[in-house]
């Protein structure tokens, strides 16, 4: 049912994910390894904020799966993950697995409230 649910650029043969209202979502949207050139811009994001996942995932779900995205532009989002408590793990941009890899990403102009509570100064992760 998740899966049916979350706009997945790859799966839908597209390349622009803009201006749309998208909430209550373990992960909002999923940039699988099919989107290089991609713009996300000027969306509403609300998230769960009860576990460990990201408002926008990067890469397969299948950790065997290799991404090597080129050109993403997160640009001028508003986003709130809801971590209000100690235990609360959410974050704005991260990859799916440990196969990730991201060349000219561009993220500017977005808008996070309520970071990660045990973390205020991560709101990337990122495969190093």
């Amino acid at each position: 049912m998740e899966l049916e649910t979350q706009l997945n650029a790859s799966d839908r043969n597209t390349r622009t994910i803009i201006g749309n209202k998208i909430k209550g979502f373990e992960v909002n949207i999923r940039l699988g390894a099919m989107t290089s050139a991609c713009e996300v811009t000027f969306n509403y994001f609300e998230k769960s904020g009860d576990n460990v996942s990201s408002a926008i995932q990067i890469g397969s779900l299948n950790p065997d799966v290799a991404t090597y995205l080129t050109g993403i532009y997160i640009i001028g989002n508003y986003t709130n993950l809801h971590n209000v408590t100690k235990e609360m793990w959410s974050y704005f941009i991260g990859p799916s697995n440990s196969n990730v890899l991201n060349r000219e990403m561009v993220v500017e102009l977005n808008y996070v409230n309520a970071g990660n509570w045990n973390d205020i100064l991560m709101m990337f992760v990122m495969n190093i």
